[in-house]
């Protein structure tokens, strides 16, 4: 989804990978990757493959935006956080945030 809220179409590119970034790597790169909400339709009619894999830091790790991604045009957008307390907290709303309407 875009930041005007509509859906967009990714092509197809033969023997390539779409990645979508999440919370944290949005939060590690001080806002400059977007964690966008993501969904898949598959229109062909036939079977396809999907392997999701979830890289997540430790509980205890400390994520705040990474200094090579902070400067004069790009202030810092997020305070410290403990990824454990992070989580706790998505977790506890339920992901309302994320909820994806046609």
């Amino acid at each position: 989804k875009n930041s005007q809220g509509q859906w967009i179409d990714v092509p197809f590119i033969k023997d390539s990978f779409v990645m979508n970034i999440g919370d944290m790597l949005h939060r590690w790169s001080n806002g400059l990757l977007i964690s966008t909400p993501h969904r898949v339709k598959n229109c062909t009619g036939r079977e396809r493959y999907s392997c999701p894999f979830f890289f997540e830091p430790n509980v205890n790790v400390n994520v705040s935006p990474l200094p090579c991604c902070i400067n004069d045009h790009r202030p810092k957008q997020f305070e410290s956080i403990d990824y454990g307390e992070f989580l706790r907290t998505e977790l506890q709303t339920g992901y309302d945030r994320h909820a994806v309407h046609n």
